[in-house]
């Protein structure tokens, strides 16, 4: 059974600029939940959460609402995976469960936003990191003028990025919104190369910011130490239903069309509707599959682009060394001119007025010895903060060292797992289109035996005619046995009348008085009969 769509929780069924929407935050969070203990916070329908049992070593589903969780629970299941009831301003978890915390589109729907962040950072470890979306009311709501009435309080970018730095003290926000895009894409497999191409593209090929995003998206450290991921990435479907969605109304459009007739019997639609479920339930696997798949590519290819952002900043920090070097050197060179300056100066005044020349040579000398103590002091802050860009630079160098190794590593395992998981992709598809085979076949069966039985009724009716028939002739026959009765009851009653009037003669006087002649006239009869 699924959940309807009320306008509050997301369900699955849904396609278009929603379903872009909601599925592109969990696969971007895919790579941050591998290997670890992940809670998804007002999980809902449970779609996420399973997603992210794909890679995590637990993922616990919250939501407040117990159909919820109980469809959440029935639909998706796994040894790492659990549904709990629970209101997120008082999460049924112990203190520093949870690695990583996702949180999307919750926040806007309380009153008491500070409380539930702060049993967030209750659940999560000192290292852990929270990843929670929001809407941004400027655009949402001002913009549009449309109010959504289960959000109860929206938030400017300054609050929304307030609220959070009140607990956390590393924030990073992005945007998040659907945009145009045109795609060159090679018919089959997949291309060698891939370029970003556009005005909205920098020169690196990295894309650059996008105005008004309707969401905001933050990812936050407990510790200064933490480091918090890029989390700049974009959601590609290959079906592309998003300008179907845009062409047919949208949501609204979805959400009111009626639904068709269809003239089937009872229990054929019963039976083709749990066929449906089942068709449904493998291409969910199927899509979820395959999403975690796109969600492992693009981590690949966010980490070539870290890599070269890496290559970018230790020039960067060469640079700065360079400038610096060049500053502190004209600093001493800019000193000695001011004091030859300053020398001369006190010469010439010297031989004008012997005494007025000690005086302001004296004052000369006392500047001088100022602007030496502070161009040695502005030599010592430039040599330390050249031994910081130093010290800075060498740690970066060694940082992306470290990265392209493991980047390498990642690298091949990655591809042998995309490679594994490929196979096992291949296997259900091929498990999907023989299930999908059976289905036709019993539905084929299922329709000849519809047939076979639409034959057996027509003769039945054939039957039911005839009964009709002989039904009509037992009527004719119980009606004329009906008459005969009648006539019947009629001879009878005249036959008891005449017995009546022979007992009422036979006990007459004048019976009795002649019955000696009576028996005599028989008894003569008999011998005539005998002689």
């Amino acid at each position: 059974m699924n959940l309807s769509f009320t306008g509050e929780r997301y369900v699955p069924e849904l396609r278009g600029q929603i379903y872009y929407e909601h599925f592109h935050r969990y696969a971007m969070v895919l790579e941050l939940a591998r290997g670890k203990d992940v809670l998804d916070i007002a999980c809902g329908e449970g779609y996420g959460t399973a997603a992210l049992s794909l890679v995590a070593t637990s993922a616990i589903g919250v939501d407040n609402d117990g159909e919820t969780i109980q469809h959440a629970a029935a639909r998706y299941t796994a040894m790492n995976l659990d549904f709990r009831l629970g209101d997120c301003t008082q999460i049924p978890a112990g203190d520093a469960a949870f690695d990583l915390v996702v949180s999307f589109e919750t926040l806007e729907h309380l009153a008491e936003q500070e409380r539930m962040l702060k049993e967030l950072t209750r659940v999560l470890r000192p290292d852990g990191l929270l990843v929670i979306s929001s809407p941004n009311k400027l655009v949402y709501s001002d913009a549009s003028a449309v109010q959504n009435p289960y959000h109860v309080r929206e938030l400017y970018f300054h609050e929304f990025r307030d609220v959070l730095r009140s607990f956390f003290p590393v924030v990073k926000v992005f945007g998040q919104r659907i945009f145009a895009a045109s795609a060159v894409h090679p018919l089959r497999g997949a291309g060698n190369e891939t370029r970003w191409l556009g005005p909205s593209i920098t020169a690196e090929g990295a894309m650059s910011a996008l105005p008004d995003p309707q969401y905001f998206i933050a990812i936050c450290g407990r510790r200064e130490s933490v480091t918090v991921p890029d989390l700049c990435s974009v959601y590609l479907d290959p079906r592309d239903e998003l300008l179907d969605d845009v062409r047919s109304g949208g949501l609204a459009a979805e959400l009111n069309r009626p639904p068709g007739n269809l003239d089937v019997t009872p229990a054929l639609a019963a039976q083709l509707d749990e066929r449906q479920r089942e068709a449904v339930e493998y291409g969910n696997q199927t899509r979820r599959l395959q999403e975690h798949a796109g969600g492992l590519e693009a981590m690949l290819e966010a980490g070539g682009h870290r890599s070269a952002e890496l290559s970018a900043r230790v020039e960067e920090l060469s640079a700065s060394e360079k400038r610096a070097r060049e500053q502190l050197s004209a600093s001493e060179e800019h000193a000695r001119e001011e004091l030859s300056a300053s020398e001369e100066r006190a010469r010439e005044q010297l031989s004008a007025s012997e005494e007025r020349a000690r005086e302001e040579l004296s004052a000369s000398e006392e500047r001088a010895r100022e602007e030496l103590r502070a161009a040695a002091a502005e030599r010592q802050r430039l040599e330390r903060a050249l031994a910081g860009l130093r010290l800075e630079c060498d740690s970066m160098r060694d940082a992306t060292a470290e990265f392209q190794r493991r980047h390498e590593a990642d690298l091949h395992a990655k591809e042998a797992e995309l490679v594994a998981e490929r196979g096992k992709l291949d296997f259900e598809l091929m498990i999907a289109r023989q299930e999908a085979l059976r289905l036709q076949t019993q539905l084929e069966s299922t329709a000849n035996a519809l047939n076979a039985r639409s034959a057996e009724m027509q003769e039945l009716l054939g039957r039911l005619d005839e009964s009709e028939n002989a039904r009509r002739g037992c009527e004719q026959m119980l009606a004329q046995l009906k008459l005969e009765t009648y006539n019947w009851q009629d001879a009878n009653e005249r036959a008891a009348v005449a017995e009546a009037h022979l007992a009422d003669i036979m006990r007459s006087r004048s019976w009795r008085l002649t019955m000696p002649a009576r028996q005599f006239m028989t008894a003569m009869r008999a011998r005539r009969k005998t002689g």
